[in-house]
């Protein structure tokens, strides 16, 4: 008994140390995988903050863009409303016929004089009406970049909350793991 003893004894320790063993390499993987999932986990937390920074930097961008666009706008209005009082001043004193102002000039200095005034007047005219089509343009361009930052906003704020759940997801999963 006692050889079957003897024999059954050595064999159930180098089960045990094989057990234990394996269970030490289990603890070292969980361990190693862990300290691999914190330097991942420290990864998107400082791509996180980068996103935020950037979400700030791209918030402030959009507040000064609407800042211009708002100044744009009331530019706009200012001078549509100036072109629409000179349109009505000219409709209303029937000083539109140019040709009937030269007629009555005395002499033809009094004709260069008015001949003159004709012209900066139309030069006048035509720079208020490109000077208000650009306006205009501008507009468009600012309307269009702002819909672009916030495009932009919402690609990051998209960005940062797939970041933040993928952090969770794999904190949750090797916590589990772990436990």
């Amino acid at each position: 008994m006692v050889m079957v003893l003897g024999v059954v004894t050595p064999t159930q320790a180098t089960g045990l140390q094989n057990e234990k063993d394996s269970l030490e390499n289990q603890i070292d993987q969980a361990l190693a995988e862990k300290e691999a999932l914190v330097k991942k986990i420290n990864g998107l937390s400082a791509s996180m903050k980068d996103t935020e920074a950037q979400l700030a930097e791209k918030a402030a961008e959009i507040d000064e863009t609407e800042q211009g666009l708002i100044m744009a706008k009331l530019d706009k209005n200012a001078q549509y409303e100036s072109m629409r009082q000179r349109i009505r001043y000219m409709y209303e004193n029937g000083n539109t016929d140019y040709f009937q102002i030269l007629l009555e000039s005395q002499s033809i200095s009094d004709f260069l004089i008015k001949a003159e005034y004709i012209l900066q007047l139309s030069e006048y005219d035509r720079d208020k009406l490109f000077e208000f089509q650009d306006t205009i343009e501008e507009i468009e361009e600012q309307e269009l970049a702002l819909k672009a930052e916030y495009e932009n906003l919402s690609a990051l704020q998209e960005n940062l909350t797939k970041q933040s759940q993928e952090a969770k997801a794999l904190l949750e999963e090797k916590s589990a793991e772990l436990a």
